[in-house]
């Protein structure tokens, strides 16, 4: 499924703030916390009792592989905006937009 609409406008945004910058909104199948509403992360040993299976949006972040961060429901994109402020994340967007070997 495409991400939701609210996240979709809120990268938007976002982009506006940081040009240079590639991420994007998607919606990854995961366990979440049937008392929490959040995605959980479970063990091989762990009971699944509580949670219940679904899509939930992502972030995911092109700069920096691997990595996805889930949209907090009252921060909306905030928690990642403190994300692409980080010094290894600059890093990897300048040598992505200015050649591995600018500033070396």
């Amino acid at each position: 499924p495409e991400a939701p609409s609210w996240l979709t406008q809120a990268l938007h945004r976002l982009q506006q703030s940081y040009p240079q910058d590639s991420f994007e909104g998607t919606m990854r199948y995961t366990a979440v916390s049937l008392t929490t509403d959040q995605p959980v992360v479970l063990n091989k040993d762990q009971a699944q009792n509580d949670v219940k299976y679904m899509y939930y949006p992502r972030i995911r972040c092109n700069d920096c592989p691997g990595k996805l961060y889930t949209p907090g429901p009252e921060l909306g994109v905030n928690n990642f905006e403190v994300h692409l402020k980080n010094k290894i994340h600059r890093e990897k967007v300048d040598a992505r937009v200015n050649g591995p070997d600018h500033g070396a």
